[in-house]
């Protein structure tokens, strides 16, 4: 069965990668969409839902758990559902100036937003352990905590263009999940199905994230407090 599985997605993603040229494979696991016409269709749409989080504050988790969850795959980044085009929301870093602007551009604003956010000292600790960077670093240090409290006070405090906006904290998933996730199924007007929400969870463990990201050794972090 899993041999035949594997069969038909390699199949699918190869035909799918030579008749629209817009899918680029990461691994047998997941897929990168890339062609830009499919991106600005959701990004020129005012209403559609964009997640927000700062890098290394749990998103590949959370994307995976709701994907699993709402049946639903979120741009850019397909984790189970490649035939799937029904996407849930577009996801986003949202960092000015960091010289690697995604897809989706600077400087978000946008009307729907669901906004992830983590301690921001375990959040700058991964980022710097991300990058490999050692932690007496005063400049790499001052650099983390800055970018992450401007990150912080622009969805936290200081925007005022969003309509209808979650947010959403990686400790509170962790510690009590199914009141935090109730939040997120109450923004898409859902009521909490627990019986579909632990299926998912049960399912995305750490062991599943790095499956699924292992075009990037560094997403999941060695640290077992990560």
């Amino acid at each position: 069965m899993k041999a035949r599985y594997r069969y038909l997605f390699n199949s699918f993603c190869t035909s799918t990668r030579q008749l629209l040229g817009r899918e680029k494979v990461l691994t047998d696991n997941s897929i990168s969409i890339t062609e830009h016409d499919i991106i600005h269709k959701y990004t020129n749409d005012p209403s559609f839902p964009f997640f927000v989080s700062f890098p290394r504050t749990g998103s590949h988790w959370l994307r995976m758990l709701m994907e699993l969850y709402f049946g639903r795959p979120s741009l850019t980044l397909i984790f189970y559902y490649p035939d799937r085009r029904n996407y849930l929301t577009i996801h986003t870093h949202d960092m000015p100036g960091s010289g690697k602007p995604d897809l989706i551009g600077e400087h978000v604003e946008r009307q729907n937003i669901i906004y992830l956010y983590r301690d921001p000292v375990d959040t700058i600790y991964s980022q710097m352990s991300y990058y490999h960077e050692k932690l007496d670093n005063n400049e790499s240090l001052h650099h983390w905590t800055n970018t992450y409290a401007l990150h912080l006070d622009k969805w936290l405090h200081n925007e005022s263009f969003s309509q209808h906006k979650t947010i959403l904290h990686y400790e509170e998933l962790q510690s009590n999940l199914t009141n935090e996730f109730a939040l997120l199924t109450a923004h898409f007007n859902q009521k909490l199905d627990l019986e579909r929400l632990h299926s998912a969870s049960s399912r995305v463990n750490k062991r599943e994230v790095k499956q699924k990201t292992t075009y990037d050794s560094n997403v999941l972090s060695t640290n077992q407090n990560y």
